[in-house]
């Protein structure tokens, strides 16, 4: 048995071209070992396509299933743009499937959404806990300018984003700010963030 510890990051960045979505390529897992526990990093993908291309997941926290990230990329795609309610709706239904399926590990989660179409990103959060349904937050465009984090959101590498990223950049150009955004963040937490993606 193993159990992730949330220390994943992320960032999404609006370039004027597109959305650039990085990740860190870790996980942190805890096993039994004899009369105790032994945490280990193993590289671990966290940032998953949808069947056409035009949608991009990744997630925190806790390792959701590839079934379950496919499912929330299908009704992003399905309801772009919808209420707030038809959204948490579709995607209640996907996690309490997830919970079925997956009793003993459907833990927290994360997941943070780009459409290769939109100027926007979508954050999705799901608990464990039954009293709580998902929670979806749309980032407009001029939130996504400065960066839409998601993971180890205390980490403070996103200082240099924040305070120096110029706002009207193409995707190409951004890639170093994330990549410098993530590497960063492993400088600080190097024991829970490693990789990019």
């Amino acid at each position: 048995n193993s159990e992730e510890v949330p220390l994943p990051i992320q960032i999404a960045l609006l370039g004027t071209d597109g959305v650039l979505l990085a990740s860190d390529t870790s996980k942190l897992s805890t096993y039994h070992f004899k009369d105790g526990y032994v945490k280990t990093p193993e590289p671990q993908d966290k940032v998953i396509l949808s069947t056409d291309g035009t949608l991009v997941a990744a997630w925190s926290d806790n390792m959701p299933s590839e079934k379950f990230v496919g499912a929330v990329l299908d009704v992003f795609g399905n309801h772009w743009r919808a209420k707030d309610s038809s959204l948490n709706q579709a995607c209640f239904q996907g996690w309490e499937q997830e919970k079925k399926d997956r009793p003993d590990d459907a833990r927290d989660c994360a997941l943070i959404v780009a459409n290769a179409r939109e100027r926007e990103i979508y954050r999705a959060e799901f608990w464990r806990d039954d009293n709580r349904g998902p929670r979806i937050t749309r980032y407009g465009e001029s939130l996504v300018r400065s960066g839409i984090r998601n993971g180890d959101e205390g980490n403070p590498a996103c200082f240099f984003i924040h305070r120096y990223l110029p706002k009207e950049l193409p995707v190409d150009t951004l890639v170093p700010w994330a990549a410098h955004y993530i590497l960063m963040a492993g400088e600080i937490n190097p024991y829970g963030v490693n990789g990019l993606a």
